[in-house]
């Protein structure tokens, strides 16, 4: 006979299955039960979390970037020194052969390229990406 008084089950090959208080179950380093499937959903949860919030903080530059630009209404013959007064500087210009300018601005998750004539007239917008632009109508 064992420490449990049922040697002689053992010995028969019949099991019995523990009590429920008797089970074991997964303890941390400091003895304490784990629940896993608890830890697992936890862990799902706060990752979704971060699926949503990270990339919301991280475009928030490019976003209020494309609001200024969609406050101006139609870019097309506004001058370059209006358009810079409500948005900001250009991050680059680029003279073309033509002798007209590109500008472009640049923020994370939105960049915009816009054509100027010598004057400084905008003939209008060559490049726009970012998270939900549609393309522009042509003509």
């Amino acid at each position: 006979m064992d420490q449990t008084g049922r040697g002689h089950e053992r010995a028969a090959g019949v099991h019995t299955p523990r009590p429920a208080w008797r089970r074991r179950a997964w303890r941390s380093c400091y003895g304490h039960r784990v629940d896993t499937p608890a830890i697992v959903v936890l862990l799902l949860v706060v990752a979704a979390g971060v699926a949503v919030v990270v990339p919301f903080v991280f475009r928030a530059p490019g976003r209020a970037l494309r609001k200024q630009f969609i406050a101006l209404g139609s870019l097309k013959g506004k001058s370059r020194k209006d358009i810079e007064r409500a948005v900001g500087p250009a991050a680059q210009e680029t003279t073309l052969p033509d002798g007209r300018t590109l500008l472009q601005w640049r923020s994370t998750g939105y960049h915009i390229a816009l054509v100027f004539e010598p004057d400084g007239r905008c003939v209008g917008v060559t490049h726009e990406n970012g998270r939900r632009v549609r393309g522009r109508p042509t003509g």
